[in-house]
């Protein structure tokens, strides 16, 4: 009887479907000069967002939040943020988060960061991914 009970709940184990951890991965950032300014462009793919079945497919929501850190540890809170929409007929595996800015004079050469925040807003998941760049 044991060993029924063993196989059962090897085989039920065996074909649940765990579901995957919200991810912010391969992230990337550079900057280069205008005249006098400076255009920086980022991205960072987000991927383990819970699909959500509907009668025409299946969608998928998560919100972002890229905040911003300067050489001298100051730091803009929210430099962007939105929402990314998912919706298609298969489950969807991976958004991308694209961020341009120009950046004025009074941005000086250093080391900088981005910080990307994510949450899935399917289920109560965050992640949190940093990348620097430098402005020369």
């Amino acid at each position: 009887m044991k060993k029924i009970i063993f196989i059962l709940l090897l085989f039920v184990f065996a074909c649940s479907k765990e579901e995957p951890k919200l991810e912010l991965f391969s992230a990337e950032a550079f900057a280069f000069q205008l005249d006098t300014t400076w255009e920086l462009n980022s991205s960072a793919r987000v991927k383990g967002f819970k699909n959500i079945e509907t009668d025409s497919g299946y969608i998928g929501k998560v919100e972002y939040h890229v905040n911003f850190y300067t050489p001298g540890q100051d730091t803009i809170k929210n430099l962007d943020f939105g929402v990314l929409n998912y919706s298609g007929i298969e489950e969807g595996t991976e958004m991308v988060i694209e961020l341009q800015v120009e950046l004025d004079e009074t941005f000086k050469p250093g080391k900088y960061f981005i910080e990307y925040i994510a949450g899935d807003k399917n289920k109560p998941e965050l992640d949190t991914l940093k990348i620097n760049f430098e402005l020369n």
